[in-house]
């Protein structure tokens, strides 16, 4: 099952590589005895099955995160939900791309080169082609690189100031 990560690290070398979350224990239901057939088909149900619903959205203005992302144990540090301008001056948005919410890091002083904050999602189970849709905004002088991670892969990257726009 894929995992997403978001990887952001300071430095000018490519990222070291992403812990990988402890996978959580399966618990495997007790075997029971296989049910003897019946003669008589089964009926036709009496309400419409429920529909498949499509995949939500989930934004950063949910306080949980959508029970979905999580700050990896074993970084540096960590990402921060936030609301209006960071904390360092000629940095950061000034307000989220969409609504109130947005997730960042600091990357000035006390961080240090090689210092990373990995945001994941536990694993997925894909039944169709899938796309991570999001916006970042990576500006000032002391910015890393962001990288998207599947499967431990790398499939999406940006290092350095990219202005300060979304």
């Amino acid at each position: 099952s894929p995992n997403l990560l978001l990887y952001v690290g300071l430095g000018t070398g490519p990222p070291a590589p992403a812990p990988v979350p402890t996978p959580r224990p399966i618990t495997r239901p007790t075997p029971q005895p296989t049910p003897r057939p019946t003669t008589q088909p089964t009926p036709r149900p009496t309400s419409p099955l429920p529909r498949p619903q499509p995949v939500k959205d989930c934004s950063f203005e949910s306080s949980n995160l959508c029970a979905f992302w999580y700050n990896v144990r074993g970084d540096k540090f960590d990402w921060t939900r936030k609301t209006g301008r960071t904390s360092s001056s000629s940095t950061g948005p000034g307000s989220a791309a969409d609504q109130s919410f947005y997730m960042y890091i600091e990357t000035s002083s006390p961080r240090r080169k090689n210092d990373n904050a990995i945001l994941a999602s536990p694993p997925l189970l894909l039944t169709q082609p899938t796309k991570l849709l999001f916006k970042y905004h990576m500006y000032g002088s002391t910015m890393g690189s962001l990288s998207v991670t599947v499967n431990g892969k790398t499939v999406w990257n940006k290092n350095g100031n990219q202005g300060n726009s979304w």
